[in-house]
């Protein structure tokens, strides 16, 4: 007989996050696999699933009472953020992702370290909690095993569009994605205050989470915010820029090599996963100078990069989702 599946989440669908977009680009692909799925969340988006219930909480008390209604011999229960401690609350065992950047994210600015002594405490609780806690990098599995060895690889899925520009020659501006926060692009506005003088064309796609951030990267005139694109043209575009101060595992890399664009990027969190010497450069963190000159090198003379990447075939959201119903049905 099968069982119902209850994610708990806040924003639901492809056109938030990234964490988000994960569990709906896996569990989509595993809908027939369950009775009926019920989303416990505060918002909800674009999503690919056929039938969806959606239940909205207005406070934690409202979610662990919605928790406590079902029941455990009925019901898969799934998280992909750090109200999954509200499982615990309920008294639920549960599955958990980990898409998130604490502790490093503390070193962000002074705010960020006082969110982090919640948030550190709160993931760890759910790491020791857990019926499984999935990795999508192999970076943070050490991290993760200083509180559990339930945990386990499994990495995103990226979107596989066609290359539609095949003459390199034509590319000539710089791309960059990522919601416009002080994570992405702090560093940003350092590295752009060294370009005023050269020749180059930046656009930025990806919501504006911090407007400061984003007036700072406005009064550059060679940059371009182009907003929130389900859909990015990489192949318009000669680089892809990333000056993220940390990161988990940025998938975002997997779709610019699919397109032939080379990354520039600096050496954080699990980078180095996905961005091999053929795929473009890692720089030492954080060397602006040095991102400088490897940018303007790298705009100077055409970068190759061979279509079969076969370490691109490890991310793959099919690949993911039967990895997930294996933990899940054990």
């Amino acid at each position: 007989m099968k069982k119902q599946l209850v994610i708990l989440t806040t924003h639901f669908g492809t056109n938030f996050s990234g964490g988000s977009l994960a569990t709906c680009e896996i569990f989509a692909r595993l809908e027939e696999e369950f009775s009926k799925i019920i989303v416990l969340g505060t918002k909800i988006g674009d999503h690919g699933f056929e039938h969806i219930e959606f239940v909205k909480y207005t406070s934690w008390l409202d979610a662990v009472r919605s928790l406590r209604k079902l029941r455990p011999s009925d019901t898969v229960f799934y998280g992909d953020f750090y109200n999954s401690f509200l499982f615990v609350l309920a008294g639920r065992q549960f599955f958990f992702t980990y898409h998130d950047n604490w502790p490093e994210a503390s070193k962000i600015s002074f705010k960020h370290y006082i969110e982090g002594l919640f948030y550190n405490l709160v993931y760890r609780l759910i790491f020791l909690k857990a019926r499984m806690v999935f990795s999508v990098s192999e970076y943070k599995v050490a991290y993760i095993k200083k509180f559990t060895d339930r945990v386990s690889v499994v990495r995103n899925g990226f979107k596989r569009t066609s290359n539609n520009l095949q003459n390199q020659q034509l590319r000539q501006d710089v791309l960059m994605v990522g919601s416009v926060d002080q994570r992405k692009y702090k560093l940003a506005v350092e590295l752009f205050s060294q370009l005023e003088d050269d020749n180059i064309n930046i656009h930025i796609y990806g919501n504006i989470i911090d407007p400061k951030i984003e007036y700072q990267l406005s009064q550059f005139k060679f940059v371009s915010y182009m907003g929130f694109h389900e859909n990015i043209p990489y192949d318009n575009y000669k680089i892809f820029l990333h000056t993220s101060i940390i990161e988990n595992l940025p998938i975002v890399f997997c779709e610019a090599i699919h397109h032939s664009v080379p990354v520039l990027a600096f050496t954080v969190g699990g980078s180095h996963e996905i961005v091999k010497p053929e795929d473009g450069e890692l720089v030492p963190c954080y060397d602006i100078s040095y991102m400088r000159a490897r940018l303007l090198d790298l705009m100077s003379k055409p970068f190759s990069i061979k279509r079969e990447n076969t370490n691109l075939a490890l991310y793959d959201w099919t690949k993911a989702s039967k990895r997930y119903l294996s933990y899940i049905n054990d």
